[in-house]
């Protein structure tokens, strides 16, 4: 195994962070790698060796012979903008920097993600292997769902219907757990799929990274440590807020905060914004009916709530619908208080989630955003939109909204609001391009070196 660890520049200096070799990391992969070939033996001598071997020849970095395998793991394919638009931004950087490599996108829901990404990269591979792992034992404990996953992976024969799949994975010349929010209290048992990660490195030696990872809220106290446990012997570690990179503190090697992995979009941004004509109407709206209540609301109550606060909001401000627009992040579920407010707004447009990913984003300066969905925040406000961030589930949302205002988004919130909307543009552009450098920084940090091909 390479005895190195790549580390991202920060989103503050942009700027190379020194190499640091964990060596305790690979004294415990080595240890279970020699496990491992004992079983094996013992399997071998005992003339029944009809498992599939974890040793077979890997492609490392620097090696020559076949293409490298590069395998994203992602939460693609519901469709939801923002995690579509984060896989497409790293399949398209890999097919700049990478066009002859094997590309494999692991996601939940494969069949759309294919649909959707089905241009991106010339030898794209899109499978659901350690999702359909990780949601396939809702109800294990954490211990044995993690303790699982690192067995199969390990192992085929332990998900034999998988077994193709997982071999791909043993493969990997880099396995990259690609950013979001959605590593959390609220999804605990994805933390499997870091395991998965940090398993294909134990039998491959592939290289481990995970990137704009938003890990709020936490879950329990033994889920954190399982975290910390498995992201220690990553070989890059980034988040996209600072509570996030709070929790990871004390891990033995440095976790970069280079924000949430849309800022890769700014590689090419025009393949992200709408053309202007498509950009007139002033008034843009995006308003979801998920994650939206808590512990103490429900998410009934508290989507009630939101409508009457933008009801009083229209009205105070004169917004009229032949000026106004609603976005849908994710189809149907975005478009719940469109259908609510559309008779206070006649003539207000309605833009489907497919028109947007065929069309692009219809943001420019001199408009008004509502939205409550924080990808739109991020690259509205990044095109100069003035904005509003709206309230959603109190132990997520706050914290995602408020990571872009401390990143320097000028958008206020719902409170905040006064008799006259806000003018002030979301980002300036040397921010937005500090924070497209640090999220390159990253992406040259994990796959820069990766033999051409």
């Amino acid at each position: 195994m390479r005895q190195r660890r790549v580390a991202a520049r920060s989103a503050q200096q942009a700027a190379s962070t020194p190499v640091v070799w964990n060596s305790g990391r690979y004294d415990r992969f080595a240890t279970e790698r020699r496990r491992l070939a004992d079983d094996r033996a013992r399997t071998a001598a005992a003339g029944c060796d009809n498992s599939v071997s974890p040793f077979r020849s890997r492609r490392r970095q620097g090696d020559t012979g076949s293409a490298p395998l590069l395998y994203l793991i992602a939460p693609a394919g519901i469709p939801n903008f923002g995690d579509e638009l984060i896989a497409r931004s790293w399949i398209r950087h890999l097919a700049r920097r990478h066009p002859g490599a094997r590309v494999v996108l692991d996601c939940h829901t494969p069949g759309t993600a294919a649909v959707l990404l089905r241009d991106e990269h010339p030898r794209l591979l899109v499978v659901d292997t350690v999702w359909r792992i990780a949601n396939s034992h809702p109800h294990s404990s954490l211990t044995d769902a993690i303790r699982h996953m690192r067995d199969a992976v390990i192992d085929p024969g332990v998900e034999p219907h998988l077994a193709s799949g997982l071999r791909l994975l043993q493969q990997a010349s880099v396995v990259h757990v690609v950013g979001g929010g959605y590593i959390n209290a609220i999804w605990p048992h994805h933390l499997q799929l870091l395991e998965a990660a940090r398993a294909a490195a134990v039998v491959g030696g592939a290289r481990t990274a995970a990137t704009g990872q938003g890990l709020l809220p936490e879950s329990t106290s033994s889920w954190v440590a399982a975290l910390t446990d498995i992201v220690g012997d990553f070989d890059l570690v980034d988040v996209r807020d600072a509570a996030s990179a709070q929790l990871l503190d004390g891990l033995p090697l440095p976790v970069s905060h280079s924000g949430d992995d849309a800022w890769l979009v700014r590689e090419q941004p025009t393949s992200v914004y709408a053309a202007p004509h498509t950009a007139a109407r002033r008034w843009m709206f995006v308003v979801q009916s998920d994650l939206v209540g808590d512990d103490a609301t429900s998410s009934d109550t508290a989507s009630a709530h939101i409508e009457s606060e933008l009801r009083e909001l229209i009205t105070r401000w004169g917004i009229r619908g032949d000026d106004c627009a609603f976005v849908e992040g994710i189809p149907r579920t975005d478009r719940h208080t469109f259908d609510r407010l559309a008779p206070l707004l006649p003539g207000a447009q309605f833009i489907s989630f497919e028109e947007l990913w065929n069309t692009g984003l219809p943001a420019r300066p001199g408009q008004v955003w509502v939205s409550s969905r924080f990808h739109f925040h991020l690259l509205a406000a990044a095109a100069g939109a003035a904005g509003v961030h709206l309230p959603g589930r109190t132990d997520y949302y706050p914290i995602k909204h408020t990571s872009l205002v401390d990143a320097g988004s000028r958008w206020i919130g719902l409170d905040e609001t006064g008799s006259e909307p806000p003018s002030t543009p979301g980002f300036d552009p040397t921010t937005v391009n500090r924070l497209h450098a640090a999220k390159r920084a990253v992406a040259d940090a994990i796959y820069e070196d990766i033999v051409p091909t």
